[in-house]
């Protein structure tokens, strides 16, 4: 037993980039497939509710994987920044999985997004606030914005961003995903110059927003695919655990009040009499905001 353990410590990742200071799960990885990063942007601590998620996934990450708790950066895009470089120094590393210290994973949800095409692959989650909006989304048009009432979405253009009735539907391609959960191929980061991830600084938008919205931008311009994986549905958590399904209920409940509490907002939710949500093109697996 003694010379197992003792090998088991010898055969950890070889080395972590000086500029990315971060703890490394011991535990061993078995699953098969290629070897890769999961970076965990973080405080000093870490919401409870999240750890199984968190145990089970580093308990089945292929050979050669590690999950790094990033403790290093002052902002979000200083550890995602860093999480990349440390990264890009393991010559092995085929992909970049972020996961935010406050998303629960499903079973599986590393093994899902590996085995999607696109470059870019995002698990489903929402946003924390009502209306509670599913990160991710199509770009309609670009342009600047100051509208007030959604100060959480990307102020420079409108955002259609998926519904969560669109649950289980598979990768479904998008133009802008969050890096809550985000799945990122090493071919993308090598393309693209540092940094990768810049936040905006517009006064309606909270310093160090929108790093995610922005990085998907760059990738989709240099011709990288990113898509949605509706199979992959994660609990964004806070005061409460919001998962799409509670975001669906929410919507079903709610969702015609919130249009007429906020008359003037891009957002027009109708709940149709089988409870799908509709935008106010009357699509039925779309929302609008901005």
């Amino acid at each position: 037993m003694k010379k197992r353990h003792r090998a088991r410590a010898i055969a950890k990742p070889r080395r972590a980039s000086k500029a990315a200071t971060a703890f490394r799960s011991p535990l061993s990885a078995t699953s098969a497939g290629p070897p890769g990063l999961v970076a965990v942007p973080c405080v000093a601590w870490i919401w409870t509710e999240v750890m199984p998620s968190f145990m089970y996934l580093e308990s089945s990450l292929p050979d050669g994987s590690y999950v790094a708790y990033t403790v290093a950066g002052s902002t979000i895009c200083g550890k995602r920044n860093n999480a990349v470089d440390q990264m890009l120094n393991e010559p092995t590393f085929e992909w970049l999985l972020f996961v935010d210290s406050d998303m629960i994973l499903p079973k599986g949800a590393l093994q899902r997004l590996l085995y999607r095409k696109a470059d870019i692959v995002g698990g489903m989650y929402c946003l924390r606030e009502e209306p509670y909006a599913v990160v991710a989304g199509h770009v309609l048009e670009r342009g600047q914005s100051d509208d007030p009432l959604r100060p959480t979405q990307h102020p420079d253009f409108l955002i259609r961003t998926l519904s969560p009735v669109m649950i289980a539907r598979g990768d479904v391609p998008v133009d802008v995903c969050g890096t809550g959960v985000m799945l990122i191929h090493r071919r993308v980061l090598e393309s693209m110059d540092s940094p990768w991830f810049v936040p905006n600084e517009r006064p309606n938008c909270a310093h160090g927003q929108n790093e995610d919205y922005n990085f998907c931008l760059r990738a989709s311009d240099q011709g990288f695919t990113i898509a949605c994986d509706t199979s992959v549905t994660c609990g964004h958590v806070g005061t409460t655990n919001i998962t799409p399904e509670y975001a669906m209920q929410w919507f079903k409940a709610h969702g015609r009040v919130w249009a007429e509490e906020y008359p003037d907002a891009n957002m027009r939710l109708v709940v149709d009499p089988a409870g799908l949500t509709a935008s106010k093109a009357g699509d039925d697996d779309v929302c609008t905001a901005r």
